[in-house]
C-alpha cells in the first residue's frame, strides 16, 4: 500500500482517513502502482481505462466488500476519480 501512497500524496482537502480507504480500496481489487501505471499506459485511451478500473474496483466491492478495510467508505467514483488525476498529472511532469 506504501507504494500506492503517491496517488493521494497531494490531497491537501482530503483527510487522512479517506486517502487511506482510497489505498485500501486499490489494494484490495489487487492492484499496486505498477500495474495501474502499465494499464494506463497500454490502455488505448483513458476512457477505456477509466471504465476497466471502475469495472474492477467495483466487482471488489459487490463480490468481496471488506469491511474490515473500510473499503465501502468511499465511493467507487472516488477511487477512479482520485487514480486519473493522479495518471494526468504524471504526464504532464
Amino acid at each position: 500500500m506504501d507504494g500506492l501512497r503517491v496517488i493521494v500524496k497531494n490531497w491537501k482537502e482530503q483527510g487522512e482517513k479517506k486517502k487511506t480507504v482510497v489505498l485500501r480500496n486499490l489494494v484490495a481489487a489487487g492492484y499496486d502502482i505498477q500495474t495501474l501505471t502499465d494499464d494506463y499506459r497500454r490502455s488505448p485511451s483513458e476512457v477505456v481505462f477509466k471504465n476497466q478500473l471502475k469495472e474492477r474496483i467495483q466487482a471488489m466491492k459487490d463480490n468481496y466488500e471488506n469491511y474490515l478495510l473500510d473499503t465501502s467508505y468511499v465511493r467507487t467514483y472516488e477511487v477512479v476519480r482520485a487514480v486519473l488525476c493522479f495518471m494526468r498529472d504524471k504526464q504532464m511532469s
